[in-house]
């Protein structure tokens, strides 16, 4: 494949090759480099330019930013701030200045809505570089605190974890022009069970945060019986699951028994230990107990979040006018406890954005990131702010004039032509709907 500069070869020059035809740019397959082609079929040249390096802003929309557009998009509001606020995300991430992550905690939100596949898309297509599952974030964290653990160091409060934490790729890179996504469905039964325990929690919160205000408990108290809880939750979640495994404890019904064979984070932890001290399983559990309730995992970002906020919460449930806890607060709580410190811009709703604000708390400081509420009087602002991102980012002309050589090239209109007439000639129509399965999935 030829090295070939970019500046020049975005004019469609005569192929090197055959000297018939004119090379045109295919797509940015490796983050780094723009590939191109002959145009002539048969001539098989193939060459690649590198593109300059570019740094771009990481902006978090949480379920109700993203649901907001989704339905003015349904409803066609074109005059709509919602509207105009997906027109220049778009812009921003098509200029290669922003990228807008796409979780799994928005997608699960997502499915209870009736609006579920337009928010799903949506989300989707503002340059989603690939975000990890929350799951496997937290593990990140934990597993960096066992080694501190083991090397007798002193717990340390990590308010700048590595990136690669939460992104399966590196954010910096150029992103295809051109992309195919699917999503798979959640099937029906788990979206009902979600949609269950999504109602039934804010009962169960208040009941533990009015027992903090009955026991004279301060937020900072508080805030340590949260962190504890996260230890606590981990432990007894791998405990159980080994006494199921061993028969010593009944699988409650409705719960399926293949989960107790998927590896939970205290089994992982027990395991690691096992390895590395070369100890018995017995040991390894009673170590993996002791890290867990140790500083060293209170002060995980996850954890020191999540008691932090809940711990602001439990004190605004008091008082004359008390702020009970609402269905979409755990989910809230999740959203910046797991993906703020990674973000440099976290769009959260208005409540819980002045709660981490808070001069007693100061999240978005404290790790790094500019936490924010996005409403209509706030979309204006926000806007002339994504403007002058585009506006004196070097990479945007760059982004602007490939884009507008790839469509001009005419190789996807091409693919997608022949792609069309050949599932034709199989009887196949492509723009017909597949069969939904019950459960979910297309058939």
């Amino acid at each position: 494949m030829d090295i070939i500069d970019l500046d020049n070869s975005l004019n469609q020059p005569p192929c090197p090759l055959c000297g018939k035809g004119r090379i045109r740019p295919i797509d940015i397959f490796d983050g780094k480099h723009l590939t191109f082609q002959c145009h002539i079929p048969e001539c098989r040249w193939t060459g690649r330019a590198k593109l300059p390096e570019i740094r771009k802003k990481i902006i978090y929309l949480d379920t109700s930013t993203v649901s907001h557009m989704a339905r003015a998009l349904k409803r066609n509001e074109t005059d709509y701030l919602w509207m105009k606020l997906y027109e220049r995300l778009q812009s921003a991430a098509g200029a290669e200045v922003i990228c807008c992550p796409r979780s799994s905690i928005v997608q699960n939100e997502a499915e209870l809505s009736i609006y579920s596949k337009e928010i799903i898309r949506l989300s989707q297509e503002f340059g989603n570089p690939g975000l990890k599952h929350e799951l496997s974030i937290e593990r990140a964290q934990i597993f960096r605190a066992l080694r501190r653990f083991l090397s007798n160091l002193p717990p340390t409060l990590e308010i700048a974890p590595p990136i690669e934490d939460a992104f399966v790729k590196p954010i910096n890179r150029w992103l295809p022009v051109y992309s195919i996504s699917a999503n798979l469905l959640t099937p029906d039964w788990m979206v009902e069970a979600h949609r269950s325990t999504k109602a039934s929690m804010p009962d169960q919160i208040e009941n533990i945060y009015k027992r903090y205000e009955a026991e004279g408990l301060k937020f900072e108290d508080i805030r340590r019986k949260e962190a504890d809880g996260f230890a606590d939750a981990t432990i007894t979640i791998g405990i159980r699951s080994l006494r199921r495994r061993l028969g010593l404890e009944s699988t409650p019904p409705g719960e399926e028994e293949i989960a107790l064979f998927i590896p939970n984070t205290f089994d992982l932890l027990t395991h690691s230990l096992q390895r590395q001290l070369k100890i018995s399983f017995r040991e390894a559990i009673s170590r993996a107990g002791e890290f867990l309730l140790s500083d060293h995992v209170r002060l995980i970002p996850v954890a020191d979040i999540k008691a932090k906020l809940h711990a602001g919460l439990a004190m605004l449930c008091r008082g004359p006018n008390p702020r009970l806890p609402k269905p979409g607060d755990a989910a809230d709580i999740d959203h910046i406890a797991t993906f703020m410190p990674y973000m440099d811009i976290f769009i959260a709703d208005k409540f819980f954005a002045d709660l981490c604000n808070q001069k007693h708390l100061r999240l978005g400081e404290l790790y790094g990131c500019e936490i924010r509420s996005l409403g209509p009087a706030e979309i204006p602002d926000f806007i002339f702010h994504l403007d002058k991102i585009v506006e004196s980012a070097p990479q945007t002309a760059v982004a602007s004039r490939i884009a507008y050589a790839i469509h001009a090239g005419e190789f996807h209109q091409e693919f997608a032509q022949h792609a069309e007439a050949f599932l034709r000639s199989k009887g196949i129509d492509p723009y017909a709907k597949l069969p939904k399965k019950k459960g979910g999935g297309p058939d």
